[in-house]
């Protein structure tokens, strides 16, 4: 009886966990299927994955060569003494089975590796020694949809990676440095490819840069440092993001666009270069935002450029100006933090700039004016500096609504300038409030000021 029941009841339990099984199981395995097809989760390649060997004692173009469409080829440890070309689309992936990842050595001749065929992956890799030849480079792209990650390019006598008339790629989580010339280029029209959390550092030339109608591109997350340049846009590079990149410690400037329109440079660090943070120059309709921008020469600097946001960003302890503006016009300068700089911001022969809800304190200067025009200045906070604000040589411009607090000379100096209407403004406790030295306030004056021996008024106008 005790035997029967014993029985019975093994019998069910064994029925109930199949029921179970043939239940759960459909279910678990249609979410994993709907995860994989939505690119929610990745399959990476490891050692448990089937695909065509290659050791190190063969030929990886031959096996290249011999393959088909689709194919996974996996490169064990070793050093490859070639240049390859893969002009089909596989998967080739490198495997460490403990010597390190596989080197592909160019042995200073052309390309190490070129990608000639649409929508290959290659993974896992050590890439050197290409030539230093013009149009060679450690691994050179001119297909569209590749997939490059996981690959340390290093020690070429060229570019690292280069892109030509190349779209759509996504190069991820690449080590690129000490190349001969620069990190990652792309050029001739490469567009719409995502370049995402590559180190990129010690290259000659720029460590990330742009040429020739290059657009739509996405910069994000690179750490970009000890690059004679850090991230370069030339030559109607449009559209372009840069997003959350770091681009510090570089020769000459972290981030320099030249001739784009429509950029976005956004939740960037560019610190400890030796020029600008951010350099724009003879661009259009860029948008500066929420930007680290401390210890170089320039925060920001822009010159012959139109229709420009600068919101957001800090420009902390550089050398000469946070901000620095020249022979540009149509600019906004929004709720910027500026301290501790020689000049907090400077504006030169421009017109039509727009700045407003702006911080300067801490500064030598806070915002100066010089020989600019139609300029609104409105909302802005000056505290602490030597100078709070500074006009001369500039004309048209309004001044309302400012507050300018505890400078250590003029609250606010005009010189040379006339035409300007300067009114309802917070003047007080600086050694001077309103200081005016051969100009004209014609329109207005109005101003709020408490005359004690710390906010002085003096007018030395010749006039």
């Amino acid at each position: 009886m005790s035997k029967n029941f014993l029985s019975t009841a093994a019998w069910l339990t064994i029925s109930i966990l199949g029921i179970l099984i043939f239940l759960i199981f459909p279910i678990y395995a249609d979410e994993n299927a709907n995860l994989a097809s939505s690119g929610q989760i990745s399959k990476p390649i490891n050692s448990t994955i089937q695909g065509t060997l290659i050791h190190s004692r063969d030929s990886i173009q031959r096996e290249i060569d011999a393959a088909e469409p689709g194919d996974l080829l996996i490169v064990e440890s070793g050093v490859y003494l070639e240049g390859i070309n893969i002009t089909k689309t596989i998967s080739l992936i490198g495997r460490d089975t403990g010597f390190g990842p596989p080197v592909i050595d160019a042995g200073g001749k052309g390309s190490a590796v070129t990608l000639s065929a649409d929508g290959i992956s290659l993974e896992g890799f050590r890439i050197v020694n290409s030539s230093g030849t013009e149009g060679n480079a450690g691994l050179k792209v001119i297909s569209n949809k590749n997939v490059i990650r996981n690959n340390n390019i290093a020690r070429n006598n060229g570019t690292g990676i280069s892109l030509s008339d190349s779209q759509e790629n996504e190069i991820i989580n690449n080590t690129i440095i000490e190349n001969g010339l620069h990190g990652i280029s792309l050029s001739y029209s490469s567009s719409h490819n995502k370049i995402l959390k590559n180190a990129v550092s010690r290259n000659n030339a720029s460590g990330i840069g742009l040429w020739n109608r290059s657009n739509d591109n996405l910069l994000e997350g690179n750490l970009v440092s000890f690059n004679k340049l850090g991230i370069s846009l030339w030559n109607e590079c449009d559209q372009n993001q840069l997003l959350g990149n770091n681009a510090s410690q570089n020769d000459f400037s972290g981030i320099q666009i030249y001739q784009g329109m429509n950029s976005t440079i956004a939740e960037n660090t560019a610190v400890l270069n030796n020029y600008s943070g951010i350099a724009i120059i003879s661009s259009m309709k860029s948008r500066i935002m929420a930007n680290n921008l401390s210890w170089n020469k320039y925060g920001i600097n822009m010159a012959g450029t139109s229709g420009d946001e600068v919101s957001s960003n800090l420009a902390r302890s550089n050398r000469m100006q946070g901000i620095k503006i020249s022979d540009s016009m149509n600019l906004s300068l929004k709720e910027n933090q500026m301290d501790q700089n020689h000049e907090a911001l400077m504006i030169t022969g421009s017109e039509s700039i727009i700045s407003y809800s702006n911080n300067a304190s801490f500064n030598e200067v806070g915002m100066a004016f010089l020989d600019s025009r139609l300029c609104t200045i409105t909302d802005n906070e000056a505290f602490q500096n030597g100078n709070g604000m500074i006009l001369v040589g500039s004309s048209q411009c309004i001044l309302t609504s400012n507050k300018i607090h505890h400078n250590r000379l003029e609250g606010l100096a005009l010189g040379r300038s006339d035409d300007n209407l300067i009114q309802e403004n917070e003047i007080l406790y600086n050694y001077d409030g309103i200081y005016i030295d051969n100009g004209t306030c014609s329109i207005s004056c109005g101003y709020r000021s408490k005359p004690t021996q710390y906010s002085k008024i003096i007018n030395s106008s010749s006039i």
